[in-house]
């Protein structure tokens, strides 16, 4: 656990406060109307520790001043309180019909665009039932929404005032914007930036950059990956890349989060950060030392090659008594699973891309490692996947980063079987 300190309180308070200037700045007609912010379901009841301690937080606005905080659940859609259902379908059917009750939505702030998504994927589902329980205690909102088709309207159909949607846009996260795009209508999307229960490393502030580092917060540094010199982050330059150390108010000392980020450039002196993915994932059975970082290099070198947008999560399969290979995860699409052809070509591109690694390059001609396999799953196979994976760990919606590179200790392969299909590739 890590101790929400007065001092660690108010670095987090110096890089929220800039954001949310900066943010109004940008997008002024944001703040006209009400916010979301997110607020996760409860995965478990909050526990006090043997001093009387509480552990864990409310709902996500306590990492806001109090003032802040004052100010934003004057504005908010929905009250802070619906954080401590613990039940799925109660947390999201309440959240939506305060949403759908909200004429006047104008932002919404989440973490993980998956859970925007998953919000979509029930208000669709359940429209007419919210529709329904809608027109008892609103009758004019319901009159508003009745005209609409819920399998072809947006969110902008819906909240026509909405101005701003703001997420994870960088790493894994990035694989679903084009989703998230389609189902709100365009609403424009602020990239967030790098926060965690540890620190928070960088904010957005500039329309068109990359989120800045947070200097006035922790102490920043980062391990160069080129060289391996440890350097503070006046001392960065542009195009090298980053594994994060802070030091901050909350008791961690030059610890790494595991995060790379890269120098993109600077707002006067303090470097603009974009988040690449975590170093601190990786797979290494046969001292292949793969991480994930490069999992998701490879994955999107493959995306634009092959135009297999339905690419996912990478699975190191341990075969008994054989050599170990990766299998990449290929959803079927609506017209199908992609032919045999396509999958031996993104197999050999993706083995091509994975030796760039000399460890992996190293297992695979020692014979340690058999070629990566595309493996087909059935359509929504990959939902079901992360579901498993992120209700094992008991990670709330909103929180959860679903992750590219999988271990047999998150998912097991009996519990992945029966979401493969026969269609694959051969090494």
């Amino acid at each position: 656990f890590i101790p929400y300190t007065k001092s660690l309180s108010m670095e987090f308070e110096r890089a929220i406060g800039p954001w949310l200037f900066a943010l109004h700045r940008q997008y002024p007609k944001a703040f006209r109307g009400r916010s979301y912010w997110s607020l996760s379901p409860a995965t478990r009841e909050r526990r006090i520790t043997s001093g009387g301690l509480t552990i864990g937080s409310a709902d996500d606005s306590e990492y806001f001043s109090m003032f802040a905080r004052i100010l934003l659940r004057s504005i908010l859609a929905i009250q802070p309180d619906i954080a401590r259902i613990s039940d799925p379908d109660g947390f999201y059917r309440r959240t939506l019909l305060e949403l759908l009750g909200c004429a006047n939505l104008s932002l919404v702030s989440i973490w993980s665009p998956t859970f925007l998504l998953r919000l979509d994927e029930r208000l669709r589902r359940d429209w007419t039932k919210l529709l329904d329980a809608l027109r008892k205690h609103n009758p004019q909102r319901y009159n508003e929404l009745k005209v609409l088709d819920p399998d072809s309207c947006t969110w902008q159909n819906i909240w026509p005032e909405l101005k701003l949607l703001s997420c994870w846009a960088d790493a894994s996260a990035g694989q679903f914007l084009s989703s998230v795009q389609d189902r709100t209508g365009g609403v424009p999307i602020q990239p967030k930036g790098l926060l965690s229960t540890e620190g928070i490393i960088s904010i957005p502030w500039m329309h068109g950059s990359d989120p800045v580092a947070a200097v006035l917060s922790h102490f920043l540094e980062g391990e160069d990956l080129q060289s391996g010199e440890i350097l503070p982050v006046w001392q960065w330059k542009k195009q090298a890349r980053y594994s994060m150390i802070i030091s901050t108010g909350g008791g961690l000392y030059r610890f790494r989060t595991g995060d790379v980020v890269a120098v993109t450039g600077f707002v006067g002196e303090t470097p603009c950060l974009h988040f690449e993915g975590r170093s601190s994932r990786n797979s290494d059975l046969v001292g292949e030392k793969l991480s994930e970082y490069q999992a998701l290099q490879m994955i999107t070198q493959l995306r634009h090659s092959t135009e297999m947008q339905n690419l996912g999560a990478i699975f190191l399969y341990p075969r008994a008594g054989a050599r170990c290979s990766y299998w990449i995860l290929v959803e079927s699409g609506n017209a199908g699973p992609p032919g045999l052809a396509l999958l031996q070509s993104a197999a050999a591109q993706a083995d091509r891309a994975l030796r760039q690694n000399p460890y992996y390059d190293q297992a695979r001609n020692l014979g340690q490692l058999d070629g990566p396999l595309c493996r087909v799953i059935r359509r929504g196979g990959h939902g079901a996947i992360m579901r498993i994976i992120q209700q094992k760990k008991q990670i709330k919606d909103g929180d959860f980063k679903e992750p590219i590179l999988l271990s047999s200790a998150e998912i097991s392969i009996e519990e992945l079987e029966p979401f493969l299909e026969l269609h694959q590739s051969t090494n």
